[in-house]
């Protein structure tokens, strides 16, 4: 049969190398490809579908997996928890010992009186 095809310039220079390469027409090796390209792309896959293995996640006994925001958010309590205390515990170590300690106590003298200025 003769018909007209209209090739892409990449194609066309693929099977023009091919035909050179093996010396055979050009006609011979557009045949060729296009039997081998419809009979593979009609095949089914000869491969087998991939599929995982169900693996223990080593959770403890009583351990509820589906918990796990609940858990999350225990943890997070935790931690924010800890850090209230870590500042509570800073700030009584910097807590001043007198009452004019750290808050700016300054004595203003005049010739006649000595006044001063609590914060």
């Amino acid at each position: 049969m003769r018909t007209t095809l209209t090739l892409d310039d990449d194609v066309a220079v693929l099977l023009r190398e091919e035909a050179e390469r093996s010396r055979r027409p050009f006609r011979q090796v557009v045949n060729q490809v296009l039997r081998l390209g419809l009979s593979a792309a009609g095949a089914p896959s000869a491969r087998e579908p991939f599929r995982t293995k169900a693996r223990s996640l080593g959770l403890r006994p009583g351990f509820d997996p589906d918990k796990m925001n609940q858990l999350a958010g225990e943890l997070e309590d935790e931690a924010i928890l800890d850090k209230l205390r870590k500042d509570q515990r800073r700030a009584a170590a910097w807590r001043p010992t007198s009452p004019t300690a750290g808050c700016g106590f300054r004595p203003s003298w005049t010739r006649t009186t000595a006044t001063s200025s609590f914060c």
